[in-house]
């Protein structure tokens, strides 16, 4: 298992502590999402069970439940956020008052570098959902749009 992973997992400490129950629960759904980002670049999205889920996530299956009703609900909620963070990357590289040519190398720019800052997440969001197909196909055709 690697660094990351095992960092997933260790999101907060065990037993009783001074968290609030939102930041609980923030944290555990934002374990949730790296997790299903994580499986679904290491093993693709068919072959992910809740169970490796909540393994990976370092959650109870109750807990997984209590923030999303699918597998399916958790990709989406954390696929419709990396395109948020791309659109975000993009508007935050772009000059108005640059070139349409400019633009479009600044815009290209931005997608080349939020790729590769996280190879899980471009390999998910690049191969793995376009190759799970069904809704998770239309899903990422729509985002792309």
């Amino acid at each position: 298992m690697s660094q990351e992973s095992e960092s997933i997992r260790r999101g907060l400490p065990r037993g009783r502590n001074a968290l609030d129950r939102e930041a609980v629960a923030a944290s555990q759904q934002a374990r949730l999402l790296e997790a299903i980002c994580e499986l679904t670049a290491h093993e693709g999205y068919v072959s992910i069970t809740i169970n490796k889920l909540i393994a990976r996530a370092g959650v109870a299956k109750p807990t997984f439940y209590e923030h999303f009703e699918s597998k399916e609900a958790c990709l989406f909620v954390w696929l419709d956020r990396a395109v948020q963070q791309l659109i975000d990357a993009i508007a935050d590289e772009l000059d108005p008052d640059a070139t349409t040519d400019e633009r479009i190398r600044q815009g290209v720019t931005a997608v080349v570098e939020f790729m590769a800052a996280d190879e899980d997440r471009a390999r998910s969001m690049l191969v793995e959902c376009f190759a799970a197909g069904g809704s998770v196909q239309v899903r990422i055709d729509q985002a792309y749009e």
